[in-house]
């Protein structure tokens, strides 16, 4: 215990050099601060109500935009795990908001479609998430969101590019995380703050 001290009185911090403080208010730490905070913001106020949670959303917003997909189309799409993917599918099944059809190209599998319900529950979804959005954006002017925005798309150019870059360095490693993986859709529905 000493000789820990001297080393901390060496250092010069007062701070073990494993637990030297960061930068103040990193970048990255923000950003995920900001995406839970909005998540759970959304799965309680409005996800929760149909109970779904996000990656049920997801999987709804995916299967919108596509018409119609495999669970791998929504897999590339929403970059969730497959096997959140295929738990999320499973639950949308049994709720009647997403039906199947048969895979013409591949006989061993089917494809995914939102039902009349599933599409009635992703509008009503859609306008009350365009709503929380207003709501976190009504103190910038338009100018100001239009920049945000702006910059958003240029991020997510750029984690694109690093995120090609890496998953072809580490594809002999094994699969990669992602940001709502395997760990995380182990669980029933609930709150996606936790």
């Amino acid at each position: 215990m000493e000789n820990t001290n001297l080393r901390l009185a060496e250092n010069g911090t007062g701070v073990a050099p494993h637990l030297r403080s960061v930068t103040q208010d990193p970048f990255l730490h923000r950003i995920c601060a900001v995406s839970a905070r909005m998540r759970s913001i959304a799965s309680r106020d409005v996800l929760s109500r149909h109970g779904l949670d996000l990656r049920d959303w997801l999987v709804l917003s995916g299967l919108f935009e596509l018409g119609l997909g495999s669970q791998r189309d929504i897999v590339d799409l929403t970059k969730l795990d497959k096997v959140a993917v295929n738990r999320a599918a499973a639950r949308l099944k049994e709720t009647g908001l997403v039906g199947t059809r048969p895979n013409r190209l591949d006989g061993r599998s089917h494809l995914l479609e939102l039902s009349e319900q599933g599409r009635r529950v992703y509008f009503s979804l859609a306008s009350a998430i365009e709503e929380m959005e207003r709501q976190v954006l009504a103190q910038f002017g338009s100018a100001e969101t239009d920049q945000f925005r702006w910059m958003l798309a240029r991020l997510e150019a750029s984690l694109e590019d690093i995120d090609r870059a890496g998953a072809e360095m580490a594809e002999a490693d094994g699969p990669a995380p992602t940001a709502y993986g395997q760990d995380q859709a182990d669980t029933a529905p609930r709150s996606v703050a936790a």
